[in-house]
């Protein structure tokens, strides 16, 4: 071989390093073994299949089954909020779960970029922040989507007979919801469908973090030399992974972050949503186990946590204004390599979101949903559309275009150890990302009052005579937020068919007369 060939051997392989990251130094061909489609089982389809038809967008949706050792990770030193731990490799346990694959069936569609999702556990079955059916843009840009099920509850459930009372505060009033005991052991896969789920095992919480790693690579760019078994990308080309979690998986990726990726290198962007500020530990026991007797375990094992400054790949905190007081002290400056967005007026969990949640867990007999709380409790605003532009921008990131761009965070100020969100003449937050219905607004949303299960949010709308001051008449009110999409559009916030819905509710808006409109509904195509 000659020099030049040799030279040029090593310019590629160190482009591929630089690219993708470089792979495990200790995983082997057929460690990670991979089997599927998996079909069949009790209800004839995956747990949190998508909402509808799938081939309608043009994706297909397969399921797969992933086994092998994953690692335990142990903490040497000291917990610094600085985020700079040290991890090292300790006890491997045997593990078998799933992942839920959506991408596109026309392979020139793809982009060349998956999103891998940490599923959420918090209420004992698996929910996912990020939704194909409620985000019309990932489609659009040709994203691939994995949702990981990485944690014991995604299999086992919540093991407690015994149902905690949750005490919700909202205005002026004050209630206890008390689940049904039942309903706590319905959520976990292997109950959900014994038949199509029996085999899978996930033996502690503490690998759950090395699952999500193996997922990563059995969905990344080296996975054909790093697994055995079945291709659950049917053959197309990867080239980059985003993982994300959200609220107690957002906890979970910030850990990630910090101990993980520094030491694996198998993520090409990572987003902590919806609570980063603080991180959670890499112990064995199940932190959100109700069979505990503190209700709120996981409540002692959050420390607050920054993203460390000294990672190689980029990362965004993306939180809603829900989260913007209690990660108010972790906040951080933002580099080449990082960015915080908190968008302004949104809730914790937004209403799209909601609702393509409580229909699926509707269809799948999940009775402990969250409607109890989501239909009186959710300001209208929705943070998805602006999640959509985020992924695109770090898509264009990590293939070197470039960070995205930069906003303020959410005003606060803190008097005697109080934090206030500042608001402006309507009431609504004063900086942050903010959505067109914040710059021609027709209501006040409030996000108001933490409580155990999730920030109050409320949508007030504008009285008729306040509107015909602001808006004279449906044209001038249309004419402004078209305004304000353009600008939305300019600045990165929104993407063509989240600016497109924008303005087609401002069409079918009654403003100037006051109105709450069925904001949900139009959502759902």
């Amino acid at each position: 071989m000659s020099k030049k060939s040799l030279l040029f051997i090593v310019i590629v392989v160190s482009i591929s390093f630089s690219v993708f990251g470089s792979p495990r130094r200790d995983t082997a061909k057929g460690d990670i073994h991979l089997t599927g489609p998996i079909r069949g089982g009790e209800q004839g389809w995956p747990y949190g299949a998508y909402y509808g038809n799938i081939r309608n967008i043009g994706y297909v949706e397969e399921e797969y089954f992933i086994e092998g050792n994953a690692v335990l990770y142990n903490l040497t030193g000291e917990w610094t909020t600085d985020g700079k731990w040290t991890l090292e490799r300790g006890r491997t346990f045997p593990y078998k779960t799933r992942l839920l694959v959506h991408r596109p069936a026309d392979s020139a569609e793809f982009n060349g970029t998956v999103i891998v999702e940490w599923a959420n556990v918090t209420s004992g079955y698996e929910m996912a922040f990020v939704d194909i059916a409620g985000m019309p843009d990932l489609v659009d840009r040709g994203f691939a989507y994995v949702l990981a099920s990485v944690q014991p509850i995604s299999v086992n459930g919540f093991q407690n007979p015994q149902a905690p009372s949750r005490e919700v505060r909202a205005v002026g009033t004050s209630m206890t919801v008390q689940a049904a005991p039942a309903d706590l052991t319905r959520g976990g896969l292997r109950t959900w469908d014994p038949q199509r789920y029996g085999s899978l095992s996930i033996p502690n919480d503490g690998i759950s973090y090395d699952i999500f790693t193996q997922i990563g690579i059995a969905v990344g760019p080296n996975r054909k030399t790093l697994t055995s078994g079945v291709d659950p990308m049917g053959g197309l080309t990867v080239r980059n992974l985003i993982g994300i979690g959200g609220s107690q998986s957002g906890i979970r990726i910030l850990s990630y972050t910090n101990g993980v990726q520094p030491l694996e290198n198998v993520y090409s962007a990572l987003i902590p949503a919806m609570g980063s500020g603080q991180g959670v530990d890499f112990l064995e026991a199940i932190a959100a186990d109700r069979t505990a007797p503190d209700p709120n375990p996981e409540a002692r094992r959050i420390r607050p946590a920054m993203i460390r400054d000294d990672l190689t790949i980029p990362v965004m905190v993306f939180n809603s204004e829900s989260e913007a007081d209690w990660t108010f002290e972790a906040r951080q400056p933002e580099t080449d390599r990082f960015r915080h967005w908190e968008v302004a007026a949104t809730s914790h969990a937004g209403p799209r979101k909601m609702q393509l949640e409580n229909l699926k867990t509707d269809r799948d007999g999940i009775t402990y949903s969250l409607h109890h709380i989501a239909s009186t409790r959710q300001a209208e605003l929705d943070w998805q559309p602006v999640l959509s532009a985020a992924f695109w921008h770090i898509h264009n990131w990590v293939n070197g275009e470039g960070p995205p761009p930069s906003f303020p965070p959410i005003a606060i100020t803190q008097t005697n150890g109080r934090i206030e969100i500042q608001r402006d003449q309507y009431g609504n937050a004063i900086g942050g990302v903010r959505l067109p219905a914040l710059e021609v607004p027709f209501a006040n949303y409030s996000v108001v009052l933490r409580t155990r299960i999730l920030p109050s949010s409320f949508t007030i709308p504008f009285s008729t005579s306040y509107l015909r001051q602001l808006y004279p008449t449906h044209d001038d009110y249309v004419a402004q937020v078209t305004e304000a999409v353009n600008r939305a559009l300019e600045t990165g916030v929104l993407l063509r068919i989240g600016a497109d819905e924008y303005i087609r509710r401002a069409r079918a808006a009654p403003v100037p007369e006051a109105s709450y409109p069925d904001a949900l509904r139009q959502f759902l195509r």
